[in-house]
């Protein structure tokens, strides 16, 4: 019973741990604050890339090891990227939270919250010493096209909007904002504050804001005349052959996200003569024509083709991967699609390449682990990807796999491939699959493949097609020693009722107990005809007669019968055909005489 109570006793503290765990909460520490703010809003790409530099004092009574970044939760679907840094450069670790205590219900509802961990704990000094932090938060489809519509030669215009001040849980003592645009070019911008520098727009500094302030908003309306590109999915297909080849397959639903086309699209002199006329094909400023794709040095055997097939418009530079000079350059696929995107307009494309396994693949020398190293975005810098799937086929045999990735991933139960010469047997291709949404040009880092592979089964393959040859031809070897004819082994109805078991003899003939009869069959061995008939059947009557055993009688009777059938046909004819009767009849009979022997 003691023991029963003990157990009953640690389940209950395990449950209520548990329960503890899951329900528990962050209590919000109001006592930093955010003594400087500096932020930096590039809006020169598809990407919007805010840099926030926070000077972080402790104003409070207690000691804090934690720090809050709040961002509105309206354009949580948009976030791309969430990076932390510390003054010397050093990335911190963050987590999201969304149980956290000591907050209004209505900042808690319009916001989601990241929990960093401070490089040190900051101590309630008063403010005298103080940390900072580098974030870096990218957001796509931040960008609005006005108009929604446009001519084609027409220059697109977009809209940009945010808030004024930095949002924060925390009190902001001094703030300066800039934003920082691809042309000069403004239809109208938020002008209270503002400072115009060419492509930039400073506000500030602003003093003493307060927690959550979204009250006032800036608004740019500017020119846009970059790609506004959007890959609605990327599928990336890696596969590895440990003979030296890494294969990549790419496949790719491209959108232009700008302005749409404003009426019918008419090819122009420009669209004629663009590749005579070269950069002047320019009256199309929100057209997107061409983009580049960086693949790695070692990339070869290189296509590029869309649902129609091969896309001659394209230039491939291979990039140089020396290890002795310990210097790469990325290759570089120039790619023309068939015809020029305008907005709204849809394109699909697949790219594919090989690339040496050792220029992606390492191998620890005292464990034997395989591990493959692969950028994780997608080879182009311009367009953001609202879906990115990333598929690895590792060796059949491949065991014990991990994935390192820096960035946040949706991982998928591992499944199992079957290529070339792959079996059940073998156990199939161990496949690794994982995606991402809002994957841009940031992401940057390489993920890591780890696995356990016995060198030796490299060579099952090729000893499987070895094994495979020979019992091919062993079959047929053995398949043509098999007489697939009856005529040897059964006698018809009319010779006999029952089945003979026959057996070799010395020389070759049918087992018979009588010694004449075996002299009579080496006479019928020894008959070749080319005769009309006559001959053979004298001397067949005459062995014929003499023969004791039943079963070469029979055999030789059904001869005899088959060489009179033939004379006697050959008797009813004549005329101007009789010496090709002849010979057909001489040809009859030795093949009868033949068939005998073969029986006998």
């Amino acid at each position: 019973m003691a023991k029963i109570a003990r157990l009953l006793a640690s389940v209950v503290v395990t449950f209520s741990l548990l329960w503890q765990c899951s329900f528990a909460s962050f209590k919000f520490y109001d006592g930093l604050a955010n003594s400087r703010v500096s932020t930096a809003t590039y809006l020169q790409s598809a990407v919007t890339k805010i840099m926030v530099t926070v000077e972080v004092v402790n104003t409070g009574s207690e000691s804090a090891e934690k720090y809050v970044l709040a961002l509105p939760k309206a354009l949580d679907s948009n976030l791309a990227l969430v990076e932390v840094f510390d003054e010397d450069k050093n990335r911190l670790q963050f987590e999201r939270e969304s149980n956290i205590d000591g907050m209004d219900a209505k900042s808690k509802s319009e916001s989601v919250f990241y929990l960093i961990d401070l490089p040190s704990a900051l101590q309630a000094d008063g403010g005298s010493s103080s940390q900072q932090l580098k974030a870096t938060i990218a957001y796509i489809h931040q960008l609005t096209p006005l108009p929604a519509q446009i001519k084609k030669t027409s220059k697109q215009f977009v809209v940009y909007e945010a808030f004024k001040y930095f949002y924060s849980p925390y009190k902001t003592e001094k703030l300066n904002a800039k934003y920082i645009f691809p042309s000069d070019k403004f239809k109208s911008y938020t002008k209270v504050d503002a400072v115009v520098d060419g492509k930039k727009i400073s506000y500030g500094p602003f003093k003493d804001i307060e927690p959550f302030d979204s009250s006032e908003t800036v608004r740019f309306h500017f020119q846009f005349h970059l790609p506004y590109l959007t890959m609605t999915e990327v599928v990336r297909d890696i596969e590895i052959s440990h003979w030296g080849n890494v294969r990549i397959e790419e496949s790719f639903l491209l959108q232009h996200d700008g302005a749409k086309l404003k009426g019918a699209y008419e090819v122009g002199m420009y669209d004629r003569y663009e590749h005579v006329m070269g950069s002047m094909a320019s009256g199309d400023p929100s057209a997107v024509r061409s983009y580049k794709a960086s693949l790695p040095p070692g990339a070869t055997n290189l296509y590029y083709i869309d649902r129609i097939g091969n896309v001659s418009t394209s230039n491939f530079r291979p990039g140089v991967s020396s290890r002795e000079e310990r210097r790469k350059k990325d290759s570089v696929l120039e790619m023309r699609p068939r015809y020029p995107l305008f907005g709204g307009w849809k394109t699909d494309f697949v790219i594919g390449y090989d690339v040496p396994s050792a220029d992606l693949i390492s191998i620890d020398a005292i464990s034997r682990v395989h591990t493959l190293n692969v950028s994780f975005g997608i080879p182009f810098k311009d367009p953001v990807t609202e879906l990115l799937i990333t598929r690895i086929a590792l060796p059949e045999g491949a065991h014990d796999v991990k994935v390192i990735c820096p960035y946040d991933i949706i991982m998928e139960p591992e499944s199992k491939r079957f290529t070339y010469l792959d079996s059940v047997i073998g156990g199939g291709r161990p496949l690794i699959t994982f995606s991402k949404t809002n994957v841009v040009n940031l992401h940057n880092e390489y993920f890591q493949i780890t696995y356990v592979y016995d060198t030796t089964r490299i060579y099952y393959k090729p000893a499987m097609i070895i094994l495979g040859i020979f019992t091919f031809f062993a079959s047929i070897m053995t398949f043509a020693r098999i007489s697939p004819s009856l005529a040897n082994n059964r006698f018809t109805a009319g010779d006999s009722s029952y089945n003979l078991d026959y057996q070799a003899t010395q020389n070759g003939y049918l087992d018979v107990d009588n010694e004449e009869d075996r002299k009579q069959i080496e006479k019928i061995m020894k008959l070749k005809g080319g005769d009309d008939g006559k001959d053979s059947l004298k001397k067949l009557d005459k062995i014929h007669k003499k023969l004791k055993d039943e079963r070469v009688k029979s055999k030789v009777d059904r001869a005899i019968q088959k060489i009179r059938e033939i004379t006697k046909s050959n008797s009813k004819k004549g005329g101007k055909s009789k010496s090709s009767d002849e010979a057909d009849a001489k040809a009859n009979v030795s093949n009868v005489l033949k068939e005998l022997r073969d029986n006998l």
